[in-house]
C-alpha cells in the first residue's frame, strides 16, 4: 500500500466534513518558523477536539534546550498548555473517557 501525504491548510470543520478522522498539531517547524505558542497549541487542540477531531500533539525540545537539560520543563509546559485548553473546553466529561489526543515526542 503507497500513502501519499499531501498538505493543505483546511479547517477543521473541512477536515471533519470530508471524514478525516485525525489532525497532526504542534509541530516543532510550525512552533519555530510561526511562533506557534504553546498556549495557541492548546487552544488548536482544543479546538480540534470540540469538531470531532482525533489530535496527534507534537511536543519537544529543540537542540538548545535539550543541550541546556530543560527537556522536561519544556514538555511539561507545552503538555501542561493542551491539558489545560482540553480541560477548559468542558469536553473532559464527554470525551475523557475514550481518549483522542495522542502525543508524539
Amino acid at each position: 500500500m503507497v500513502v501519499k501525504l499531501v498538505f493543505y491548510i483546511y479547517s477543521a470543520e473541512m477536515l471533519a466534513n470530508l471524514g478525516v478522522p485525525w489532525v497532526i498539531l504542534g509541530h516543532s517547524e510550525r512552533r519555530a518558523l510561526l511562533n506557534e505558542t504553546n498556549e495557541f497549541v492548546g487552544d488548536k487542540v482544543a479546538y480540534a477536539l470540540s469538531q470531532g477531531l482525533k489530535v496527534i500533539a507534537c511536543v519537544g525540545e529543540t537542540l538548545e534546550q535539550r543541550e541546556a537539560g530543560t527537556t522536561m520543563e519544556v514538555v511539561a509546559a507545552q503538555t501542561k498548555a493542551i491539558a489545560g485548553n482540553y480541560f477548559k473546553t468542558k469536553l473532559a466529561s464527554t470525551v475523557c473517557q475514550k481518549s483522542k489526543i495522542l502525543f508524539y515526542l
